[in-house]
């Protein structure tokens, strides 16, 4: 269908907000008026912010009080050419573009466009390490020119196509979730399982433990091009051993022996994202720990993998979170008090036979988790086409 298309700067007006000066307390402290931020434009309806600043804050900067029913456009960073729709009066940073209510656009309308568009809009910052668009991008973007009636009729469409497609992911997303924590089920009884015949014994006898070093052993300025590598938290987390950020000398490497990682060493993550487990590959690079992970070297009698298993599980995590201090960040415990937990250890038969056990669940729950993960990114794909045939004129007839 042929629609007649105009500039969206010739037909609406658009705005972009500010940030108060970070160094003035009165422009944030006590602050009554939401004021919403780039990484906030996530979700079609926005009902809240998460800071607030002064009216004085406002009055002294370029920010404004957009009113409800605004579309905001994501202007910088991870969430640029995200669209949302202000439903409440609230003030944005200057990474935000809002375009004001119109008497001839519907909010709704614009929102479902330019989620269409949004591929398009962002090809023309494409190739840079943070796409940045600007108002005048935005205001250049054509949009069709047409009828409320026919607005309507579209909006209403892809309402009630998008809230059963929606209803479907997030059941898709849900038996993902489903599938994940019957596995941990599972797990959890298998440590309790009597067959096994479990010895409770504690932790600190089955490996022996060493804690990363002091942060003021491995500053960034001994750090050289190549050499023995450096084991971050990065690498517990994403169970990967090849992308290596640091080297150090052979010198440092010889003062710092003792926290050379070998093939069959175990990992674990020690603040922030906490208590993640890896086990150390063959053939990886010679190199240390820093100071952020926790070395475990399994005794002869103790298979690695088991620990690793025993320490993944939620049976062991939630000991873990339990007994870990800290507030925003939450750390692992001292070595000491890791190392009198209990933990059911079998003999090296059944411990073998648990891995396998293990290993098959892990399996048959991958199967479906990956099964519904395809649903899920079908029925995304699915809304994207829906947008291209309803901005092609095939949804809704005039």
């Amino acid at each position: 269908m042929n629609w007649e298309m105009v500039l969206l700067g010739e037909v609406l007006k658009t705005s972009a907000g500010g940030t108060p000066l970070k160094s003035k307390k009165d422009y944030y402290e006590g602050g009554e008026i939401p004021w919403l931020m780039s990484g906030e434009v996530c979700t079609k309806d926005i009902y809240s912010s998460a800071n607030k600043i002064t009216k004085l804050g406002v009055e002294n900067s370029s920010a404004k009080v957009f009113p409800a029913d605004t579309t905001l456009v994501a202007m910088y960073g991870a969430t640029a050419g995200q669209v949302g729709i202000l439903r409440f009066p609230c003030a944005t940073n200057q990474a935000v573009c809002g375009i004001l209510p119109s008497k001839n656009y519907l909010a709704e309308f614009l929102y479902y466009y330019l989620t269409y568009y949004k591929k398009t809009l962002l090809l023309e910052v494409s190739g840079v390490a943070q796409p940045n668009l600007s108002q005048i991008k935005i205001k250049n973007v054509p949009i069709p020119k047409l009828s409320l009636p026919i607005q309507q009729k579209i909006v209403a469409k892809l309402d009630a196509i998008f809230a059963e497609i929606d209803i479907a992911i997030a059941a898709a997303e849900a038996n993902a979730n489903n599938a994940e924590a019957l596995f941990q089920s599972y797990i959890t009884q298998i440590f309790e399982d009597k067959k096994y015949e479990f010895k409770l014994v504690k932790f600190g006898s089955t490996a022996n433990f060493v804690r990363g070093p002091f942060g003021g052993s491995l500053k960034k300025s001994i750090f050289v091009e190549k050499g023995y590598a450096v084991y971050e938290q990065q690498h517990a987390i994403d169970n990967q051993f090849t992308d290596i950020r640091y080297y150090i000398d052979n010198d440092k490497f010889e003062e710092m022996k003792r926290f050379e990682l070998r093939s069959g060493d175990l990992i674990m993550s020690c603040s922030g994202t906490m208590g993640k487990i890896a086990i150390v590959p063959e053939n990886i690079q010679q190199g240390v720990i820093n100071q952020a992970l926790l070395k475990i070297t399994p005794n002869t009698n103790v298979y690695g993998n088991y620990i690793a298993r025993l320490l993944s599980s939620k049976f062991f995590q939630d000991t873990l979170s339990k007994l870990s201090g800290g507030a925003a960040i939450q750390n692992v415990p001292a070595v000491s008090i890791l190392k009198d937990i209990l933990i059911p250890l079998p003999n090296s038969n059944n411990q073998k036979l648990i891995i396998d056990v293990i290993g098959m669940l892990e399996s048959n729950k991958n199967i479906i988790k990956n099964s519904y993960a395809r649903k899920s990114t079908e029925l995304k794909a699915l809304k994207k086409s829906i947008l291209q045939k309803a901005f092609s004129g095939e949804l809704v007839k005039d």
